[in-house]
């Protein structure tokens, strides 16, 4: 940070305010300079927290003397306040039992704070006051606001003696918000739900009922109005939609205004001049640091009045700054009040360094959530992030449900009894990240603060294996406890966010997900820094010590003689409150002690992973050798009641459809038997479509949430050639549902002795298929052998969506093959494809699959190059410069000469490279990528011009392969993609080097 820097100043007649600080100092000096910066600086007084509970001492200081007006010192209040415009009358408010600010006074300078006069009192605990004055400081506003409701009371801010009056009285769920504008009032309102996303209204100054408002600007669902900023002659409009924030410029004689535009996040705007035409305000992003901007409304000239300064020679041309979606599951959808459009999508904003970022999985991840009272994470610059991100983490933000990023209607359907949404959302992005090749769940950090730290709780109790390492920082994780007891400070006003536990349903569902209930036994929880303050009055430190003590009584984080023992430390700050330190230097202590937990923990990780390049069990290079698309099959099923055995196998992912029923009960996609009433369990036999050693096992039990089957195992054999017993035992396959195996079936399967086959999967638990638990990866034992056969076990009875037996085609080659022209990276000879640099949509591994693209997501795309330039220019060259390139690496079959490449960008119309190149290189002995990426290669297919939806050849007998390459062996290649696009299948024909 820079330890000497100064605000820019703003002009409020006849001052200019600021801020600034000094080195060795820790906290800001505020100062203002009357009608000229030139003048004399003249030091502010402000109310004064000493110990972290938010109860303050309210001090004025003569600016003239120096000297305290020690008798106006009020003690134990708010700390906000207002002035009315006679500059000798205050108005401050006071905190209650719980911590509730309800009561408004008035206090005259000069006279004894026992004496000031009380002018407004909110009995219902539900509510909270706050007073505010309009920009044109001509009205002091004083609010009573619930989750779902509030009221406005008016006062004239050039009477010190006004008297209060009602705006529009309270209505439940009505919220509204006013501010002035010469003869009228604007009011953002959202109708009682039914305007959700708020529109702008008017009144009258003397008639403000409801009745009497008129639109300025009708309702739009689809686009949020935040907040209003009026000036004498224009409105400045705050909107947010697509998850980003825009600023509107409307003049006053005007019926409609245009949007300021700019690339990044655009910010709040500070204090400003009513009568003025120019409006100030800053923007940042996560690559650019704060810059404050003038704007004139009536020139639309943009002045920058000065970028915060990043010492340390910061470059942001080094960095990526993304953002990502990650699908929102369809069985947590949910339906926002008055049918309000709610998003699809969940934005994940994401920040690396370009030169560190892998693209295969294997960077170290930093994530981070909250997702709770419609509150934004807006991505703004943290010159802190930066010690993760150039160590080569990517640093991630999840824009949850129950924030405020799309709207209010993402906030609605992430709040009362739809909360576990926050959750599992935040879970899907985890997910949606390693699936993406951005992190790997064994090098992932999360972290999340206050109501955020109830996220860590519930995604830690849900998915223990998501992350690596966790931060809960004055975590909200007694949720029964304290929302069950109304004297704790934030529990009434808190019913209508989280709902009302002496209600029973909201007691069941609280109940469902607070963390300190549903802690479990059974499995290890990541490392932990749990952090709390003494004199937090919002969570209380006793919960986030309760939670503790409870994981460490039940062994969480694993016994002192456990090898593998996880870190559960508790910090327990004892002069701070719930954000912590509060001077600079302090909050840079505690904050250097959070990212050196974080980062130990990973470091010592990838050394114990010995810095494998792709994550473990990242089976996504592998090939389903079971899928039916390959010819695999289902010999034999002992049951088929609900879904049959052969719906495991299929290559698509399984569906859900609410309204499909058969006359066997509910329709699943995927195999499920009959509750088991009988002895022993249900098992299947399997044929590989494509025999080879196996790596692993996918097991999705995807919509089966109280049907899935708890424990599975697998075992096989290699039944080739003679050891083939089906001849002798022949099998008939129904493959219908509501059928069972007959005891003349289930015999002939008994002879073949499949339960003595080699067990590769030892019995396992599986987990209910919610979105956030339904994938599950296995390593497989015995993987150096091949397999033909497979008998799949459940234990007892249920379902199971889609099984997959992912490894590596065997295929024995032998004197004679190099005569014979194959597709040496065809996945039935053995290719694979080991990874890419992006995928944004569809896979690597589709362009090695049998027969022809069906469709886009059938093939291999990237995203677009975000760092793209704004406008395409041709080179020196005479062709356009496309910066930027993307790459996957293929193994081949076997060592082999090539003779013709085919290129395929069937479908890609408008998303087809520009131009591609074929890289080989002759390294039998590696299979990382970053060995890989940092051998030798050579150029097998010189830079050519792509086109859409086409097959293009080049053959060697032609000489459109580099002649002076074209006889080397190659166990690889690399196909590089200029600058970014799709390809639908890759061929390469060739000879074998046996």
């Amino acid at each position: 940070m820079s330890e000497d820097d100064e605000e820019v100043p703003v002009f409020k007649k006849p001052y200019y305010y600021y801020s600034r600080t000094v080195k060795g100092q820790n906290y800001p000096i505020y100062a203002r300079k009357k009608n000229s910066l030139e003048g004399k600086e003249e030091i502010l007084a402000y109310a004064l927290d000493t110990n972290g509970d938010e109860h303050y001492h309210l001090y004025f200081k003569d600016l003239e003397t120096g000297k305290l007006l020690e008798s106006d010192t009020i003690e134990d209040c708010d700390g906000s306040v207002e002035w009315c415009n006679d500059s000798q009358t205050v108005y401050y408010m006071t905190l209650d039992h719980i911590h509730r600010q309800d009561k408004v006074f008035r206090h005259k300078i000069g006279t004894p704070p026992f004496s000031d006069t009380l002018i407004f009192h909110e009995p219902d605990e539900k509510f909270e006051v706050q007073i505010e004055k309009t920009n044109s400081e001509k009205f002091i506003l004083v609010d009573a606001s619930s989750s779902l409701t509030r009221e406005v009371h008016v006062l004239d801010a050039d009477n010190p003696n006004a008297e209060l009056k009602l705006f529009q009285r309270r209505e439940h769920r009505h919220k509204y918000y006013v501010d002035h504008q010469g003869d009228k009032f604007l009011v953002l309102t959202d109708g009682g739900g039914k305007y959700l996303n708020f529109k702008l209204a008017s009144c009258p100054l003397n008639a403000t009922d409801k009745r009497n408002w008129v639109d300025v600007i009708p309702y739009d669902p689809f686009r949020e109005l935040t907040s209003i900023q009026p000036f004498e002659k224009h409105l400045v409009i705050f909107e947010r939609s697509n998850g980003l924030e825009r600023m509107r410029i409307w003049p006053a004689d005007e019926k409609d205004g245009g949007y300021l535009k700019f690339s990044e996040e655009l910010y709040s705007t500070s204090t400003q001049n009513y009568n003025s035409s120019i409006i100030r305000f800053s923007y940042t992003s996560l690559l650019t640091s704060k810059c404050t901007y003038e704007y004139n409304m009536d020139t639309k000239e943009r002045k920058l009045l000065k970028q915060k300064n990043v010492p340390g020679g910061f470059d942001p041309s080094l960095y990526t700054m993304r953002r990502v979606f990650a699908p929102v599951p369809k069985e947590t959808s949910a339906t926002a009040p008055f049918d309000t459009p709610v998003p699809d999508k969940i934005p994940i904003s994401l920040l690396y360094k370009s030169d560190l970022f892998k693209g295969d999985g294997s960077n170290p991840c930093f994530l981070y959530g909250y997702g709770s009272y419609g509150f934004s994470l807006d991505p703004v610059f943290d010159q802190k992030l930066f010690s993760y991100v150039d160590r080569g983490f990517v640093y991630a933000v999840a824009h949850i449900r129950g924030g405020g990023e799309c709207g209010r209607a993402w906030y609605e359907t992430g709040k009362f009894k739809h909360k576990r949404n926050t959750f599992t959302d935040f879970i899907v992005a985890g997910d949606f990240l390693v699936k993406e090749k951005f992190a790997r769940h064994e090098l992932m950090a999360i972290e999340g603060r206050s109501a955020g730290g109830l996220l860590m709780g519930a995604v830690l109790n849900l998915r223990p294996d998501l992350t690596h390492v966790a931060v809960a920082s004055v975590p909200f994780v007694d949720v029964i406890n304290t929302m069950m007891d109304a004297s704790i400070p934030l529990t009434v006003n808190e019913y209508e966010e989280w709902g009302n536990p002496n209600e029973k349903d909201y007691f069941d569902y609280m109940l469902s997900y607070s963390p300190y209930e549903n802690l479990r036994k059974d499995v290890k929880y990541p490392h932990l820094l749990v952090k709390a303050g003494l004199n937090d009055p919002r969570v209380q430190y006793w919960e986030p010590a309760k939670w503790v003590a409870k994981m460490r009584n039940l062994k969480t984080h694993g016994s002192e003689t456990d090898p593998d023992r996880r870190d559960l430390i508790f910090d327990c700050k004892m002069g701070s409150g719930h954000f912590g330190e509060s001077g600079r230097y302090g909050i840079l202590r505690e904050v250097a002690d959070e990212f050196s937990f974080v980062i130990d923990r990973i470091e010592k990780q990838k050394k114990k992973l010995g810095e494998q390049s792709v994550p473990l069990l990242d089976l996504s290079s592998y090939t389903d050798l079971s899928n039916a698309d390959v010819g695999g099959k289902v010999l034999f099923a002992t049951d088929d009641f609900f879904g049959v055995a052969e719906n495991m196998l299929l290559p698509t992912e399984p569906v859900w459809d609410a309204e499909r029923f058969t006359k066997f009960g509910k329709w699943l996609d995927g195999w499920e038997t009959r509750r088991k009433r009988t002895l022993g369990h249900d098992w299947s036999i399997l044929k590989l479509g494509l025999p080879g050693r196996i790596v692993g096992f996918a097991v999705d039990t995807a919509h089966f949430t109280g049907n899935q089957t708890p424990y599975i195992s697998v075992q096989a054999a290699n039944l080739s050639d003679d050891l083939l017993p089906f001849e002798q035992y022949p099998l008939k396959r129904r493959s219908e549902m509501g059928t069972a195996a007959s005891e003349e079936e289930l015999a002939a399967a008994e002879k073949l002795g499949t339960d003595k086959w080699v067990e590769i999967l030892p019995v396992t638990k599986l987990n209910p298929g919610y979105e956030a638990t339904r994938r599950h990866l296995f390593e497989a034992k015995e993987h150096d052998k091949a397999w033909t056969h497979l008998r799949v076990n459940m234990f007892p009875d249920g379902g199971i969506a889609r099984f997959k037996s992912l490894g590596v085609v065997e295929r024995e080659w032998k004197k004679g093959d190099e005569e014979m022209e194959v597709d040496l990276i065809a996945v039935e000879n053995g290719g694979r494809a080991l990874g890419a640099s992006d995928s944004h949509y569809g896979r690597p591994s589709n362009m090695i699959a049998r027969g022809r693209a069906t469709n886009m997501g059938d093939g291999w795309e990237t995203a677009r190059n975000p760092n793209r330039p704004k406008i395409y220019v041709l080179g020196p060259d005479g062709n356009v410069v496309m910066p930027g390139h993307h790459w996957v690496i293929f193994k081949l079959c076997h060592p082999g000469l090539i003779n013709i490449l085919e290129l395929n960008t069937e479908h890609f119309c408008g998303n087809f490279p520009e131009s591609c190149v074929v890289e080989g290189t002759n390294q039998p002995a590696m299979s990382t990528l970053s060995d890989l990426n940092s051998a030798e290669w050579f150029t097998v297919l010189p830079r050519v011009k792509m086109g859409p939806n086409r097959t293009v050849y080049f053959a060697k007998e032609k000489g459109e392969l580099d002649k002076t390459n074209v006889e080397r062996v190659v166990t690889h290649l690399r196909l590089v993609i200029y600058p970014d696009g799709g390809i639908s299948r890759v061929r390469v024909w060739g000879r074998v080097v046996v």
